[in-house]
């Protein structure tokens, strides 16, 4: 009977109901959510819980509190827990579809009606930072790649955990998810990180972004250039120490030909991987004095080369072209002037490309590998020619040995001999 009353109730309630007062939830996919209620003045004897989206309404739970007598409807069994010390219903496994209002009807009076508007979202998924470049005096784009970009609310960009906003230099695509820097300077370089939040999570992701001063030519050009200059520097040594040497008259042109050959070799070596740095520099920046240069360093290739096949072939053609003042002054300031040339200008090529890096903020190029390649080959060479001296040294003093042994024999019998005849 006591139910027959509480149905005969209802069905007299169903005219509009006026809400007493009403609320905003979130919650994320998969958790669970506490929708409360705020307890009325009155003695309450029965509680009904409803969904209701649209033209759908269902109930969810109904309680009496006179048995403490709980009635969970079908569709929710399972998935709903109420709790009779306060009234509110804990909702499990929160699904996007359980979005709606919520409402909760005390003692069946349209007065004592609450209402709650619970949206459930899915959480962020984890952005991920990218930049499409990192040259300096470029346009640098960070891009917060997002793989479900609806459930995302703010994107908040940060610098070295500082708040970025839009001004002249950073600007910002229309939701956020791109920042622009205008012309990329060692300023900005930094800890760049987007943080993605919406109503019940967030995530972030951040880079590092290092401003390169150079491009990919100049790279290149830098280890060439660097490589170029431990050779001119190893062939420079080289022909000045074989030019010592041959000063003191202690090495013949036969004996110091072959080291000459090699030396100019290394010279001629280090002349081309200069011009091919150069090439590539000019690509770069542009035609500009320096191509002068690179003309004056290409006939100084040509003279070095043609130095060394002379010496290779024909070293007694040297003697002769050297017999002529001017075209001993003339080959000679061809080999000194080749050398001066290739160290001064390799030493101004490192130093452009050095002030093109500072501009960024990337590591110096590392010349410790090189150093110790071009050294230990150095020392290798040098070796070489320290044990081709001595040797070469060790080959002249023998017939001289030979002819004051066999002078001193000769000296020797003819001494016997005069001896014989006077007795």
């Amino acid at each position: 009977m006591q139910h027959l009353c509480l149905l005969l109730l209802l069905i007299l309630h169903q005219a509009p109901k006026v809400t007493g007062s009403s609320k905003q939830l979130f919650a994320a996919t998969g958790s669970s959510v506490l929708l409360p209620f705020n307890n009325v003045t009155e003695i309450i004897w029965f509680m009904q819980w409803e969904y209701k989206k649209g033209p759908k309404q269902e109930g969810i739970v109904d309680y009496f509190k006179s048995d403490s007598k709980i009635v969970i409807y079908d569709h929710y069994e399972g998935r709903v827990q109420f709790h009779t010390s306060n009234g509110s219903l804990e909702l499990r496994n929160a699904q996007v579809n359980d979005s709606g209002t919520y409402m909760v009807t005390v003692n069946l009076k349209k007065n004592l009606v609450r209402e709650i508007l619970l949206l459930v979202i899915d959480p962020v998924s984890k952005p991920g930072l990218q930049t499409d470049s990192k040259l300096a005096d470029t346009p640098i784009q960070l891009s917060c790649a997002v793989e479900h970009l609806a459930t995302v609310k703010d994107v908040v960009w940060k610098k070295n955990g500082q708040l970025l906003r839009p001004n002249g230099h950073y600007m910002f695509s229309e939701d956020f998810r791109v920042l622009q820097i205008q012309n990329g300077q060692k300023s900005d370089c930094g800890s760049y990180s987007c943080n993605v939040s919406n109503e019940v999570s967030w995530d972030e992701a951040s880079l590092d972004l290092i401003i390169d001063g150079l491009k990919p030519f100049l790279k290149q050009a830098q280890k060439i250039s660097t490589a170029a200059s431990f050779l001119a520097w190893a062939a420079t040594l080289g022909l000045l120490l074989l030019y010592y040497l041959s000063g003191k008259k202690r090495v013949g042109i036969m004996s110091r030909r072959w080291p000459c050959v090699g030396f100019l070799v290394l010279l001629f070596g280090s002349c081309l991987l200069l011009a091919i740095a150069s090439g590539l520099w000019i690509q770069e920046e542009g035609i500009s004095p320096v191509f002068l240069l690179m003309f004056f360093l290409a006939v100084g290739i040509i003279i070095m080369l043609l130095a060394a096949v002379i010496l290779a072939l024909s070293p007694v053609m040297v003697q002769g072209f050297k017999a002529k003042p001017w075209t001993h002054i003339v080959l000679d300031a061809a080999v000194l002037g080749g050398m001066v040339l290739n160290v001064l200008f390799t030493s101004l090529l490192l130093e452009d490309i050095q002030h093109q890096q500072r501009k960024g903020c990337s590591p110096d190029f590392d010349w410790t590998a090189a150093t110790v390649i071009v050294s230990v080959v150095s020392l290798f060479v040098f070796l070489v020619i320290f044990v081709w001296y001595h040797q070469e040294i060790k080959y002249q003093e023998a017939p001289e040995k030979k002819l004051q042994v066999e002078g001193h024999q000769k000296l020797t019998n003819f001494k016997d001999e005069e001896h014989e005849v006077q007795f």
